[in-house]
């Protein structure tokens, strides 16, 4: 996987039992922004897994598999988005791993330099 490498796996057996593409037939909400993104006629990322003994069923709209097939490797569900502002917070400006970055969906790209924005901004205020 091509990735930033922003590593969210914690350690634990994860066993993947589908990973498909399907298109949806009513509205889903996304397992890592938990918005209703998924609007029928909308391919979105499903995969069925087992992990720590539970059997989970997730679904990802195609922003958000962006962001994990290109800024992270290893196990990443359900926290996403706090993971990727969390690594970025900890590692700092000079890790921001910009040609994935312009690898993401237009939506994705955007919400993540949104972020960035704020983040250096705010940093920047509280130097002054």
């Amino acid at each position: 996987m091509d990735c930033a490498c922003y590593d969210a796996s914690n350690g634990d057996m994860v066993t993947v039992l589908t990973n498909k593409y399907p298109t949806a037939r009513k509205v889903h909400i996304c397992k890592e922004c938990y918005e209703e993104v998924i609007a029928p006629g909308d391919t979105y990322h499903l995969e069925t897994y087992s992990y720590d003994g539970f059997m989970e069923t997730h679904k990802t709209c195609l922003d958000c598999e962006s962001v994990r097939k290109h800024l992270f490797c290893g196990f990443c569900f359900g926290e996403l988005w706090q993971d990727l502002f969390d690594n970025l917070d900890y590692y700092g400006e000079e890790s921001i791993p910009w040609s994935d970055i312009a690898k993401l969906t237009k939506q994705a790209r955007e919400k993540v330099l949104d972020y960035i924005e704020r983040k250096i901004f705010d940093d920047e205020k509280k130097v002054r």
